[in-house]
């Protein structure tokens, strides 16, 4: 009786191990992929000769200046670096001393960027792994 048990316990274990050592190696057989396109692209992004990548969307949060980004039902943050430029790209209105209905770009401030706004964001990878904001195009 003894005997019975401890080949059942010992089967057990055997099963339980193998089950383990092949659910563990297919994670790594399916992550392995996976990491290294993040590697890849950290190291793109990081990369000197990449001098800009731009993110386009309607602003629908801010907290902090960190914006939220949505565009096609995605959505992405991104912080705004503290010295970024920012700028608002619009047509001139009537009284501004320009033609009407001509594009204009003047300097703005993080404080000019509202939820519902269209802006593009140059983006950059710190060295730390976040997203930075470089400079924003606020679209009017």
């Amino acid at each position: 009786m003894i005997n019975k048990k401890i080949i059942i316990v010992t089967v057990l274990v055997l099963v339980g191990l193998g089950l383990f050592i092949i659910g563990y190696s297919m994670g790594i057989s399916v992550s392995k992929p996976e990491l290294q396109k993040t590697a890849n692209m950290e190291k793109i992004l990081n990369s000197k000769s990449i001098t800009m990548v731009g993110s386009f969307g309607k602003v629908s949060k801010i907290s902090g200046r960190t914006i939220t980004l949505e565009y096609n039902g995605e959505t992405f943050d991104v912080t705004i670096k503290s010295d970024a430029i920012i700028y608002l790209y619009g047509t001139s209105a009537s009284g501004s001393g320009a033609t009407v209905g001509v594009p204009s770009q003047t300097a703005a401030t993080f404080n000019d960027i509202k939820i519902g706004d269209s802006v593009n964001v140059t983006i950059k990878l710190s060295a730390d792994g976040q997203v930075e904001g470089s400079s924003v195009t606020i679209v009017k």
